[in-house]
């Protein structure tokens, strides 16, 4: 059950494989340099994190891909020496890759990429054979990268490029210790892209569908999971089950851009075990075991896909108020982490009928306290859009790309 999430991240990397017409193909070698972040005590004494990428990735002539300005798609696999291969270990890891170009000169291309994926860690934490590793506490976790640079085209086929980027790793709170990590990491490469056709496209910008409201009404539901306890203590402990429901409106400025606002609420079987053991509660204990919270949210909408990013506020969490007040440190972090909420999850539309009104989606997600991992989460949820009137006006002259 621990390592269910990693199905779903490999299906968002494999579905790639089975879309649209591929235009052209590219492959990039790259080599990181950096050093892991101490952000908590007792961290493992560390030297220079390094690694090592291969990249491939494609250009498919889709309308999601030129509402997006035609970034590339593929899958970037990737070899870490977090520098201290005794504690630590090495990490392999899997990632879809999106990179995103913006022509600066003939010569100079400023670029972002967008990597989730897994991680697969050689040495993780165990209790008595490596208890020093509390930055890796399971031998899979996900692994995030995002990444700014310049590309400079060589030639025609053949570009260099500098890259600076921050990778991120964690397991969601689902095995403790959960550290995690965090690298800053300087990146040099060679692209080449090997198979090249040429596509004449009339590309007027991500639009919106004219048939239908903006406005969209999201119900949902979820079940999330998680270890009882702090960051790095207990340990080995069983999981335990959350229920949450949720009800938000959305708006959709552009095709590929939607706002939320909505109020979830979940009951935690972590937070009740928190409540008997220290007999917090005597009475009410469903509610007083549960949350409510108010949350703003952006979605990014490609094709089927979504990435699904929220911040908010606890409006109620009795037992989060307690936890933090009688059992961990008082420092401002924690005090934050009282009323700080987010999410950060990958969505697919399985369902989105042909005039678009309703449709039916599966995500999974990590849910965190003011950047700390809580819980991970499975859900399903509809969306419902009504329908507009129609003022038809001259499109705007196509521009070629």
């Amino acid at each position: 059950m621990r390592n269910r999430w990693i199905i779903t991240v490999i299906s968002l990397l494999l579905s790639w494989a089975l879309q649209a017409q591929i235009q052209y193909r590219t492959i990039e070698v790259g080599a990181l340099g950096g050093k892991m972040l101490d952000i908590y005590p007792n961290f493992p004494s560390r030297g220079l994190h390094r690694a090592v990428i291969l990249s491939y990735s494609h250009l498919r002539d889709t309308q999601a891909n030129r509402d997006f300005g035609r970034p590339t798609a593929g899958a970037t696999l990737s070899f870490h020496d977090f520098g201290n291969a005794k504690v630590m270990g090495y990490g392999i890891g899997l990632q879809f890759e999106m990179t995103f170009a913006q022509r600066l000169t003939e010569k100079f291309y400023l670029i972002e990429k967008f990597r989730p994926g897994v991680v697969y860690s050689t040495k993780p934490f165990h209790y008595l054979d490596n208890p020093k590793n509390i930055v890796m506490g399971s031998s899979f976790a996900a692994l995030m990268g995002a990444t700014m640079g310049i590309r400079y085209s060589i030639s025609k086929r053949l570009s260099t490029c500098l890259e600076a980027s921050i990778w991120h790793s964690s397991n969601g709170h689902t095995t403790l210790p959960n550290v995690g990590m965090n690298s800053p990491l300087a990146m040099i490469s060679m692209r080449y892209v090997f198979s090249e056709d040429s596509v004449s496209v009339n590309h007027r910008g991500p639009g919106t569908n004219r048939f239908l409201s903006p406005w969209s009404l999201t119900i949902g539901g979820a079940y999330g999971i998680n270890e009882a306890g702090g960051t790095t203590q207990p340990v080995n402990g069983p999981l335990y089950a959350k229920g949450l429901a949720s009800i938000g409106v959305g708006y959709t400025f552009r095709r590929i851009h939607r706002v939320t606002l909505a109020m979830e609420g979940y009951y935690d079987n972590t937070y009740r075990l928190w409540n008997e053991s220290q007999e917090w509660v005597k009475e009410d204990e469903f509610v007083q075991s549960s949350a409510l919270m108010i949350l703003l949210g952006h979605e990014f909408i490609y094709n089927r896909w979504a990435l699904v990013i929220n911040a908010g506020v606890n409006v109620y969490n009795p037992t989060l108020n307690r936890i933090v007040g009688d059992i961990e440190a008082n420092t401002a972090p924690n005090k934050i982490k009282r009323w700080i909420r987010g999410r950060f999850a990958i969505r697919h539309y399985i369902w989105k009928p042909r005039k678009g009104r309703a449709s039916l989606y599966a995500q999974a997600g990590i849910k965190s306290n003011f950047g700390q991992a809580d819980f991970l989460e499975f859900g399903l949820g509809m969306t419902f859009k009504g329908s507009k009137k129609v003022c038809d006006k001259p499109l705007p002259s196509p521009s070629p790309l």
